[in-house]
């Protein structure tokens, strides 16, 4: 009876123990994972090029009957890939000098489901204000033209969107009519400014989540191993044993994440 006593004793401390660790571990974890990853693919489509040569002619583009260059279409997506859901995310589009956003338009897709979003509120005031402001530039002085051209400057070349919400598995998707002064391609930058929020394009995200499911798999197998010879050697009964492997191999596998996480967190620091 003594015996069987100790046993559950037994089984319940290390049943306990076990549980305690894989509860840290999974606290510990979810706080690593706090940072919301979102992914952005790029789309870009020659539209009309304007030329003047010996051998072709020559060849004008027209936007709304003014001449034009180089026009590219180009689409952004942004997805949220994480598990959590943010509220209040402003994305600001900027090309570079030489480059003229057109037309713009932004659809929130969420279940199948599409939604038209709006500029964001402090840009759209700023871009009407400029617009205003333009109205009446012939009687601005000199001084006051090369300041307003700078900003009109700023307004053609930047556009920021506001998602009320950008839930796990939904979509952004933005597309914009560009005109380049010069040959080569546009380019489109993208931007966040939101605590715990991080943007990688696509491709690279893919990569990460492959070399992080490649390592934290090498490093849970040798775990696994070491905390089963652990078992077999100290475990006093075989439902003992039986308990401790399943918990293993939970535990394993957190705490194998939880050893990767620290090694990036630390090559990131060292570096």
């Amino acid at each position: 009876m003594e015996d069987a006593q100790n046993i559950v004793k037994d089984v319940i401390g290390y049943a306990f123990g076990l549980a305690s660790g894989i509860f840290a571990t999974i606290v510990t974890t979810k706080w690593l994972n706090k940072e919301v990853v979102l992914t952005k693919r790029f789309f870009v489509q020659r539209t009309a090029a304007a030329s003047n040569s010996n051998y072709w002619g020559k060849i004008d583009v027209l936007y709304n009957g003014s001449p034009c260059n180089n026009l590219h279409f180009i689409t952004v997506e942004i997805r949220n890939e994480s598990n959590k859901n943010i509220e209040d995310v402003e994305v600001r589009f900027t090309v570079l000098e030489n480059n003229s956003i057109y037309a713009n338009s932004g659809r929130y897709k969420q279940d199948e489901v599409f939604t038209q979003l709006k500029l964001g509120h402090e840009y759209f005031a700023y871009f009407m204000d400029v617009i205003e402001r333009n109205k009446s530039r012939d009687t601005l002085d000199e001084s006051a033209r090369e300041r307003l051209q700078a900003e009109i400057d700023v307004v053609v070349r930047e556009k920021t969107y506001h998602l009320p919400v950008l839930n796990k598995r939904g979509m952004g998707i933005f597309s914009f009519l560009i005109d380049n002064s010069t040959a080569v391609e546009p380019v489109l930058n993208v931007s966040i400014v939101k605590k715990d929020v991080r943007l990688a394009l696509y491709q690279e995200e893919e990569e990460r989540k492959e070399a992080q499911t490649k390592w934290v798999s090498i490093i849970t197998l040798f775990l696994l191993l070491g905390f089963s010879y652990v078992i077999f050697k100290f475990s006093s009964s075989v439902m003992i044993a039986v308990i401790a492997m399943v918990v293993n191999v939970f535990f394993s596998y957190y705490v194998g994440l939880l050893l990767y996480k620290c090694a990036l967190w630390f090559k990131a620091y060292v570096a």
